[in-house]
């Protein structure tokens, strides 16, 4: 090997070595970051003092985001029956939303498992399952609410009954109330 070729290997290592250095601290940063901006308690005390009742007299949503919205069914509504439609609009998206947060916490764990075993990277896995107990906090909160609301406007057995959703699925979603 020439002084060259020698010279230009240091040099590679040199700059991998700097970048990898650079990442790490992008990493840490990230995880510090999160760690401090962690609204999981908030979302944890609003899950504990949510009650449907409370809050079903209002939008939750601009109207425009409501199921039928623009139709001449939604027009001929009542207002109660408009806040309903923008309540099942919101069950809609978050049913959604929670389902994608599900999906994260199956990559985040599989992924984390990885980094984990990698010597350096134990920050990367460290994010992933503070991210992953956060989204467990979310989903809780999207399910409850969803429960609540569905059970007040009597629309609970109707789609439990089109669903037919088997008694263990049934029963984790009622223990939330």
């Amino acid at each position: 090997m020439s002084s060259l070729q020698a010279l230009e290997k240091t040099s590679l290592l040199t700059e991998s070595e700097q970048y990898k250095s650079s990442s790490l601290k992008t990493i840490e940063k990230t995880y510090h970051s999160n760690t401090e901006s962690d609204y999981t308690e908030k979302i944890q005390e609003l899950d504990r003092k949510f009650k449907y009742q409370d809050n079903s007299d209002r939008y939750w949503n601009s109207p425009q985001f409501s199921l039928l919205y623009g139709t001449p069914l939604y027009d001929q509504a009542t207002e109660a029956q408009k806040i309903i439609l923008n309540h099942l609009y919101w069950f809609v998206m978050y049913n959604f939303t929670a389902t994608s947060e599900t999906q994260t916490i199956v990559y985040n764990k599989i992924t984390g498992g990885v980094f984990a075993q990698v010597p350096g990277y134990e920050t990367i896995a460290e994010i992933l399952d503070l991210e992953s107990e956060q989204e467990l906090s979310h989903i809780h909160v999207f399910r409850k609410v969803c429960y609540q609301m569905l059970k007040s406007i009597q629309i609970h057995q109707f789609l439990l009954q089109i669903f037919v959703l088997p008694p263990i699925l049934v029963a984790p979603i009622s223990s939330v109330v």
